[in-house]
């Protein structure tokens, strides 16, 4: 399929009737029949990823490995990889670090996305068209409530969209939220595991420095001011586009993240690497639950805080 033809099929649109499994469907024919899913499929059907260092010609994630966890540093990838069962990685190209393996008898694949937007939106419809169909977002953030502590975690069912890729994609009155399912599985593990954790909406920005309130230029200060104004309880930079493009997509997404420096009380994080931890293990048993249909809803999933 041309790819001018691929960007402008309509994402919501589905025919009832499919071609004939001799029909030759070609360019915007395709719109007139594919879910979006099949469309992003479709798409890469040609060979393998532009981006992601992953064969689709042999074992991956196409056939086996349909969860996903989605942290930001290649670095974690191997840390999380450690978690599991016959890990292996497949690849590494650019920001993207792939690896692959089982928990409890789930196959994981493991991608980082780099910082920002752009590079999400690429990780996330590449691994949509290798067979994914649940992707967690690993990774750190900071606090804005100054009852939230550093390294506890923090589980957003929906960020604020405060621009991104996914504009290209949907008007910005366009929700980002992450599925229930998914929130509810990630609550029900940090319940279970004991693990201080907080659920609200963050924010989701575009610039690390000035549009998270480091004021470097004149005007930062107003930014911060904004999101505690709003209710947000956190800031980081990919969420919101793995979450809208996952609700695009018709696939599951949610969010867990370490809490790494309370920015209401200039207080750090002095054990990273286990609050670190502490996300793999939710992310991974949420996994688990996911996987074997079991993700008990949580009286806390649609709340603001919990356990704090």
């Amino acid at each position: 399929m041309p790819e001018a033809d691929f960007l402008r099929l309509p994402l919501g649109h589905v025919q009832a009737k499919p071609p004939r499994d001799d029909e030759v469907v070609t360019g915007m024919q395709a719109s007139n029949w594919m879910t979006p899913r099949e469309r992003v499929r479709a798409y890469f059907r040609a060979g393998r990823p532009v981006h992601l260092p992953v064969d689709p010609t042999g074992p991956g994630p196409g056939e086996a490995f349909p969860f996903a966890l989605l942290p930001g540093d290649p670095e974690r990838v191997e840390r999380i990889a450690a978690h599991l069962e016959n890990p292996r990685i497949i690849g590494r190209n650019r920001e993207f670090t792939v690896a692959v393996g089982t928990y409890r008898g789930c196959g994981v694949t493991v991608c980082s996305t780099g910082i920002g937007g752009p590079s999400t939106e690429i990780a996330v419809l590449e691994l949509a068209a290798l067979g994914v169909h649940t992707l967690i977002r690993t990774g750190g953030t900071g606090a804005l409530d100054a009852r939230i502590p550093p390294g506890s975690l923090i589980i957003n069912h929906a960020m604020m969209r405060d621009s991104g890729p996914v504009d290209a994609y949907a008007p910005p009155t366009y929700p980002a939220a992450a599925h229930p399912e998914v929130v509810a599985a990630l609550t029900a593990a940090a319940e279970e595991l004991g693990f201080a954790y907080t659920c609200g909406i963050g924010a989701t920005t575009a610039s690390y420095y000035q549009g998270q309130g480091r004021a470097i230029l004149p005007g930062g200060d107003e930014h911060l001011a904004r999101f505690r104004h709003l209710g947000i309880i956190n800031l980081e930079m990919e969420a919101a586009t793995l979450l809208a493009l996952a609700s695009l997509l018709g696939l599951r997404a949610g969010v867990v993240l370490g809490v790494h420096i309370n920015r209401a009380l200039d207080r750090w994080d002095d054990a990273y690497e286990a609050t670190q931890d502490k996300v793999i293990r939710v992310a991974l048993e949420a996994v688990r639950r996911l996987g074997r249909g079991g993700a008990a809803a949580s009286k806390t999933a649609g709340g603001t805080s919990r356990r704090v």
